[in-house]
């Protein structure tokens, strides 16, 4: 219980009655057990008869004042009513004290665990075992402690046993931090302290020095000061200063420097300054130097960092080689949490090959600019943009910048988007954007498409009407789309403009418990535009009106039938005439609007057949309870008629010199063409599903559900498809497409298998496919086209619990919004590639909580579609494998093999070592187009990023 300070009147009455019995002589007076007090300067501010008395009191013993005080007084610190009491009759004696000139802006609070003595002569007051201070945002606990009230000070100093050893040590707090020290001095009033043998941690920061100072601002003055973010001790590296001015949150300025690592000096600056705090800050970017083969001796990646605020920051860095070469690169950054974030970025380098007037001599200029942008507006509305712009000068990129994924593949690939519902979710805009850049040709396609959809309503129902009449079940669901796509080469440009209105009305009815339909008719209209440089516009217009019906009929068949009238308006037709003088076509283009019909008929049927296999003893082995094969068969029927006849109109024809007759399309030159030759197939396809129910326990479900102790599983599936062109005067069978696939041991093992065949065999001089079964050719029934296989596989094992989050020895930090832009926070699987050291972030931050993790990808192809050729075959294998042998050693390796070429493409060894408070990693590309090395050892502490030691071999000829 916190005891109220004790008053003058309380103090003179209890000094009268120590007189009157005559108590020894001694000069303090003690109150022991942990006693707690208020102090301030009027405390001692005592009537002139109270310090008559003084003498008296400074008399009496330390034992006897304590036997005494209690003896006269019981139990009266604990008595709040006394306490109230005596201090009214201060009040009552002294009326209004005037607080003296210097005193304290508020109460001094302070305990101790063995004893609190009060010298009133000298005004001091001694804090005895465990000593705590307590005065504003300042706050002290120190073994010995004295307070001097009339000077406004306090003394602290360490606590030591018979042999010198320290037991304790002064700890004390501010706003600027907190630090520990052998002896320290402080004053209330100006808030400057000298402190002796301190250590501090400030803005994950550790310091050390003999002899501080401390100014009211905060700011520190070291004699003989350590400076270091490693937390082992002793630290595996230091900065020492003679003398350090230490700024809190900003810098720390020391004269002269020496960086000692493992106690060794390793080299001497006359005057340094760097960062005290983790996170962004502006500064001075330092280079990198080194040699490449193409631009020689260069400083790289100098320049300066703006960190403008929490929110935006801007970079702007470049290189530059004695051979002339230089480059220049800006980037501007912002990102505000949960809400936006992106950067725009954009790079100029000027490459010099050889000496000026030299017969090999060229400059080659290269540039390219990125933008992104990922905003969510609010739940329903959100865009992403990622725009790359990149000139065809492949060479000039750098490759300290450019991204290595768009560098391997050779393009570069930009997309945005934006999506926005509405009422809900019935109603949604959605706006997209997609270009693709060849670096290496002259290349590039663009894409952009806007759609609006609306949900399924029924217009001719009231809000409160049932929905029993046939008119309220109508259903209508409007949408509509626009889309562009462009393509550029080096010799032609072609656009292609298409918009899309699409109009259904629906009506579902339940005619019987066996026969339920849907019946449909929809408007589809597209209008397109094709324009190819530097030929005019070809366009036209395409209006389809399908009336559909989807049906359950007996409870086990799917029904579905369509009939699909098509109208067709055109801006062209052409006639051709053959002239016998010369036997050549002449081609008559006629413009204006012209239109034709066209029409089919389509229908299919599918059901499923369950087949079910008890298992036996292997319930009880292998908790295998039962297989299920599931059979679904479909049967599809289209009809299309032959819209050549003459009938229709659509096709002509002229007598060639042979004098055959040579029938053509009018519309060949449109954009729409009716086609020509009846068609009349039936297709089947057979999809078969293995699964198996087997026993588990899953508690999240509840006791009475039959899936809580088993579950099933699909282990394989198997699809086979072909057909039948009745109309076909020959090759009336399709080809048959087999497909299979496993997930049984997803995702440690996932398999896929495909191939198509062929009933018909081939022409042995052509190559071309006949009118003959291919198993009378040779006896075997199929003929193969082409094969594939994929096999895919993870394994890994458990992240280790004592490693999740941060790496060893890293020091936590704030971390501001513009951290979640940077890559180093994103796990480099992610991506799809590995980091390369064309980065400067590599190797920073990686994580070694995972012992080991493997993945294998095969691709297998063959192709036989031209039967006089040899077979194509093409294999590639990736794998890669991560292996953190202990807590602080990292390998991994990264190789694609191609079984064709056999080569091996961009194969990659990391290795990374944490060194507590240092971070070593080695990347190793032995062989091929990116043959490098790169060595890096350096700080992990943000703020001395800068401070590495790096050695790499660039790839050379690159692009070749």
């Amino acid at each position: 219980m916190t005891r109220k300070p004790l008053s003058g009147v309380f103090l003179l009455f209890f000094c009268m009655q120590l007189f009157f019995q005559g108590c020894a002589s001694s000069e303090r007076l003690t109150a022991t057990s942990a006693a707690t007090t208020a102090l301030q300067d009027t405390s001692f501010s005592v009537p002139d008869s109270a310090q008559t008395l003084s003498a008296k009191l400074l008399a009496i013993s330390d034992s006897a004042a304590t036997r005494k005080f209690h003896e006269l007084f019981p139990d009266s610190l604990q008595q709040d009513s006394l306490l109230q009491n005596t201090a009214d009759s201060l009040k009552t004696e002294l009326g209004k004290t005037k607080k003296p000139k210097g005193a304290l802006d508020s109460a001094i609070y302070y305990t101790a665990r063995d004893s609190v003595i009060y010298d009133l002569t000298g005004k001091m007051v001694y804090l005895h075992g465990e000593g705590k201070i307590d005065y504003q945002e300042f706050k002290l606990q120190a073994p010995e402690i004295a307070i001097d009230m009339q000077k406004n000070e306090l003394h602290a100093e360490s606590a030591f046993d018979s042999t010198k050893f320290g037991l304790a040590i002064p700890v004390f707090q501010d706003d600027s931090g907190e630090y520990e020290a052998a002896k320290m001095t402080y004053n209330f009033k100006t808030k400057r302290g000298k402190i002796t043998e301190v250590y501090t941690q400030i803005d994950d920061g550790y310091y050390k020095g003999e002899h501080i100072k401390r100014r009211e601002t905060g700011e520190l003055y070291v004699e003989g000061g350590r400076y270091t973010t490693c937390n082992h001790d002793p630290p595996h590296y230091w900065f020492y200063g003679a003398k350090m001015k230490i700024i809190p949150g900003d810098r720390v300025i020391a004269r002269p420097l020496v960086l000692y690592v493992e106690g060794v000096p390793l080299f001497a600056l006359p005057f340094m300054f760097f960062p005290s705090k983790s996170g962004q800050t502006s500064g001075i970017v330092i280079p990198s130097y080194g040699y490449d083969s193409q631009i020689g001796y260069n400083i790289s990646e100098g320049g300066y960092y703006w960190y403008i605020n929490d929110y935006m920051d801007w970079l702007n860095e470049g290189d530059i080689s004695l051979k002339g070469s230089w480059r220049m690169r800006t980037r501007f950054r912002y990102a505000e949490r949960y809400h936006l974030s992106g950067n725009i970025s954009a790079e100029f380098q000027r490459e010099f090959d050889n000496e000026e007037g030299d017969p090999g001599f060229e400059k080659v200029d290269g540039w390219n600019v990125e933008i992104t942008h990922n905003q969510e507006f609010d739940p329903s509305a959100k865009a992403k943009i990622n725009l790359k712009f990149a000139s065809q000068n492949t060479t000039a990129y750098s490759l300290n910048t450019f991204d290595a994924t768009d560098i391997i593949s050779q393009q570069a690939t930009s997309y945005a988007s934006f999506t926005k519902t509405f009422a809900e979710g019935q109603r949604s805009l959605s706006l997209s954007y997609q270009r693709t850049q060849e670096l290496d040709e002259k290349n590039l396609s663009e894409s952009f498409s806007l759609s609006l959809y609306q949900g399924q309503f029924y217009p001719f129902k009231g809000r409160r009407s049932t929905g029993d009449k046939i008119w309220e079940k109508l259903a209508f669901t409007p949408s509509t789309s626009m889309s562009g796509s462009f393509n550029t080469t080096e010799s032609s440009h072609t656009a292609n403009w298409t918009a899309t209105s699409n109009m259904k009305l629906s009506l579902q009815h339940t005619f019987s418990s066996a026969f339920q339909a849907t019946f449909s008719q929809s408007i589809n209209t597209t209008g397109r535009i094709k324009h190819t440089a530097p030929y005019s516009d070809v366009s036209g217009v395409k209006i389809a009106m399908p009336l559909s019906m989807q049906s359950t009929l007996f409870g086990n068949f799917n029904v579905n039938t369509s009939l699909t009238l098509n109208e067709y308006l055109v801006d062209r037709t052409v006639e051709k005439i053959f002239n016998e003088e010369d036997s050549t076509v002449t081609e008559v283009e006629t413009r204006g609007l012209n239109k034709f019909y066209t029409y089919s008929l389509t229908t299919s049927v599918q059901t499923r057949l369950y087949g079910v296999l008890g298992t036996g003893i292997l319930e009880g082995l292998l908790g295998l309870k039962a297989l299920r094969h599931t059979l679904v068969p479909n049967l599809s029927y289209s009809y299309s008629p032959d819209f050549s006849r003459g009938t229709y109109g659509y096709y002509k024809s002229y007598i060639d010199e042979d004098g055959d007759e040579v029938r053509y399309s009018r519309f060949e030159n449109s954009l729409y063409s009716p086609s020509s030759g009846e068609s009349q197939t039936l297709g089947i396809s057979l999809s078969n599903i293995f699964e198996a129910k087997v026993k588990s326990m899953d508690s999240t479900k509840a006791i009475d559900d039959p899936s809580r102790e088993e579950s099933t599983f699909q282990f394989l599936s198997l699809t086979a498809s072909s057909g039948y062109n009745f109309a076909a005067d020959s090759l009336n069978i399709s080809q048959l497409k087999l497909s299979a696939s496993t997930t049984t041991l997803s995702p440690y093992l996932t398999l896929s298998a495909s191939a198509t065949y062929d009933f018909y065999t081939y022409d042995k001089e052509t190559g071309d496919k006949i009118n003959k079964l291919y198993i009378k050719d040779t006896g075997s029934p199929l003929r193969l086209i082409s094969a594939s296989f994929n096999m895919s596989s993870t394994l890994k094992g458990e992240k280790s619990k004592s490693l999740q989050g941060s790496p060893q020895g890293s020091l936590p930090g704030a971390q501001s919004p513009l951290d979640s832009l940077n890559r180093n926070n994103q796990d480099e699987s992610s991506s799809g590639l590995v980091p390369t050291d064309f980065n400067r972030e590599f190797g920073r931050n990686t994580q070694f909580g995972m012992p080991w993790q493997m993945t294998l990808n095969m691709n297998f192809t063959i192709d036989e579609s031209d039967p006089l050729e040899p077979a194509e075959l093409d294999a590639q294998l990736s794998t890669s494998f991560r292996i953190s042998p202990t807590t602080n050693w990292q390998l991994r390796t990264y190789v694609t093999y191609n079984f064709s070429d056999h080569k091996f493409n961009f194969p990659t060894i990391y290795i990374n070592r944490d060194l507590h408070c240092w971070q070593m990693s080695f990347q190793w590309t032995p062989v091929g187009t990116y043959r490098s090395y790169y060595f890096k050892i350096g700080l992990k502490a943000p703020q001395l990023q800068d401070i590495e030691v790096e050695k790499r071999d660039q790839p050379v000829a690159i692009f070749e």
